[in-house]
């Protein structure tokens, strides 16, 4: 299929801290990144037994919104945004997360 109206797919990912998947959600791929925080947050929580003592939860700066920090609230899980956390410098160079390494 051609780049428009093709039936592309997106997969939001929920990685440790060695980047190794916790839990995956797939969604069209024109769909919003934040409304598949907490499917994804529930993917991830499914496969560990206990969360440990001093975990954070490092988001883009687009989940840097009340309705995705009540989400990460239920769990009892601290945030840390980049848009909070690190000011850019200037609008050339990004202050922003790289991004995880994951089979896709």
């Amino acid at each position: 299929m051609g780049a428009r109206g093709g039936g592309g797919l997106k997969r939001s990912t929920a990685t440790e801290g060695g980047g190794i998947p916790l839990g995956i959600v797939s969604a069209p791929a024109n769909r919003h990144d934040p409304p598949l925080l907490g499917p994804t947050l529930d993917a991830a929580l499914t496969q560990v037994k206990a969360m440990p003592d001093g975990v954070i939860a490092h988001l883009d700066a687009a989940y840097d919104n009340a309705p995705s920090r009540a989400v990460l609230e239920e769990p009892g899980l601290p945030v840390r945004s980049p848009a909070r956390a690190c000011p850019r410098r200037s609008r050339s160079v990004s202050a922003g997360w790289s991004s995880e390494r994951t089979p896709g």
